[in-house]
């Protein structure tokens, strides 16, 4: 540029010194013609220069992740160019309270974390959960004739208590995994691992994997998180077999076939260290395995059926405070049918869910060294009807029998009441503050026991803070 303003200059001196003639006007083009080559010298170095310079930043910079596609259902992976910082006002529709769910389509698969998540930590959850128990019987002494379930299934403390509360962790590993971990919060206020397990996301055909320990996806209820069931209590089925849900430390595979309407093969491994198989095995005591086909019937209705299996090897199953100990093999068959119905199509705003399951249980082996032999049936059958966006009302008749054989019999104490059906029946009325908040007032009319009639008194509120991502249909 300085070679430029002196040719400039020049010519100007030049101009105000002599008239032009032909020797002037060939040392101006003479002198313009350096300019020119001066001007075009000049810009080439400064275009080598900046581009030496945008070959360097280029260089010390780290290279850019490509964002890997979203998988169906899951959050978007964390986004490493971006602030961590999270948004000021989080997605309130990406949250919900557990037992605050629309009804969605059966195919549909919700979202395991919130799309607003932070980038670099975990979507944390907290489920508050409390009580207030009344019984007109003596709650330390219920028991269910004929059958053995750990005291930690049973009615539970009189009066005021904290129920079971969860503190949550999710988050996408990365566009491979997912991870979560539920710490369970007992009325005693003892700390236990209810759930920590990956999950993958992008298996190809449609199969999924989880390792871990989770819930098993026998039956319908048996996966779904306690503060989220449509009642207070576990149905009888679950409490008389299962001590209310299974758990266990395994794996599990998944096939959702790409099929128009929903259909999911899965199987399942464990440990076999929970009731009704007790542990003390080397490598796995307990598995087994699910089907479930649903579909759409239209926009405001929806269905599904589920068939599932568990078998395990009980080494030392002690109920009864030791006074009982089982060996033998244990299994359970359950058939479970849903059907969901929105009359306006707004299932915020109404609906209507009939939910049900059938299960076969088998106990055979012995009892306290002697041969022992017990089938049973169990059902539940319940109907929830959302009849104001803030209130719904449900009722709940549910069964247990069981007949015990063998040698264990001729102990007189053992066993006693065994033979016939004990059942129960329930009623509840929810009011929801908002899809984070609700209080529950339930009834039962539980003749379960084998003494009198007894007259159950709830009331519940489950309160929900953070990120909690929807349960599934």
């Amino acid at each position: 540029m300085r070679i430029k303003i002196a040719g400039l200059v020049s010519i100007g001196a030049l101009l105000a010194a002599s008239p032009l003639s032909a020797q002037t006007i060939d040392e101006l083009r003479r002198e313009m013609r350096e300019m020119r080559r001066a001007y075009d010298a000049e810009l080439q170095r400064m275009r080598r220069d900046y581009e030496t310079r945008l070959q360097n930043l280029e260089t010390r910079a780290p290279p850019a992740t490509a964002q890997p596609p979203l998988q169906p259902g899951r959050a978007p992976p964390p986004d490493m160019t971006t602030s961590s910082m999270p948004p000021a006002s989080p997605a309130r529709e990406w949250l919900s309270t557990p037992g605050r769910q629309p009804v969605q389509s059966v195919k549909a698969t919700p979202p395991r974390t919130p799309a607003n998540a932070s980038s670099f930590n975990p979507a944390i959850g907290v489920v508050l959960d409390g009580r207030f128990a009344a019984f007109e019987n003596v709650p330390n002494f219920y028991s269910i004739p004929g059958i053995q379930f750990p005291a930690a299934a049973g009615l539970g403390p009189v009066g005021f208590g904290i129920g079971e509360s969860e503190i949550n962790f999710s988050a996408n590993v990365d566009s491979v995994l997912y991870g979560q971990l539920t710490v369970a919060l007992d009325g005693m206020g003892a700390a236990s691992v209810e759930e920590a397990f990956f999950e993958t996301l992008a298996l190809p055909f449609g199969f999924t994997l989880k390792g871990g320990r989770f819930f098993s996806g026998f039956g319908y209820l048996n996966a779904v998180h306690r503060h989220a069931w449509d009642f207070a209590d576990a149905a009888l089925p679950y409490r008389a077999f299962l001590s209310n849900q299974y758990r266990d430390d395994g794996v599990q595979v998944r096939w959702v076939a790409p099929f128009p309407f929903f259909l999911e093969v899965g199987g399942e491994i464990f440990r076999g260290g929970n009731y009704p198989f007790d542990g003390g095995h080397t490598f796995a005591g307990s598995g087994g395995g699910f089907l479930r086909v649903g579909d759409d019937i239209n926009e405001r209705m929806s269905w599904r059926l589920g068939l599932s299996h568990l078998r395990g090897r009980a080494l030392a199953r002690t109920t009864d405070g030791g006074a009982v100990t089982f060996q033998g093999v244990s299994h359970i068959t359950a058939l479970d049918a849903v059907f969901k119905w929105a009359p306006t199509g707004n299932a915020a705003e109404e609906h209507f869910r009939l939910q049900g399951e059938l299960m076969y249980r088998e106990d055979s082996g012995g009892l306290n060294g002697a041969d022992f032999l017990s089938p049973g049936w169990g059902w539940y059958a319940q109907a929830v009807w959302r009849f104001l966006p803030s209130w719904e009302v449900g009722v709940r008749f549910d069964q247990v029998f069981v007949e015990n054989f063998g040698n264990a019999m001729a102990d007189g104490t053992l066993l006693q009441g065994w033979g016939q059906p004990r059942g129960r029946q329930s009623a509840a009325l929810t009011y929801y503050t908002s899809e984070f908040g609700r209080f529950r007032l339930q009834v039962n009319r539980d003749h379960s026991s084998g003494l009198l009639v007894d007259h159950q008194f709830f009331l519940q509120y489950t309160v929900s803070l953070g990120a909690h991502a929807p349960h599934r249909y």
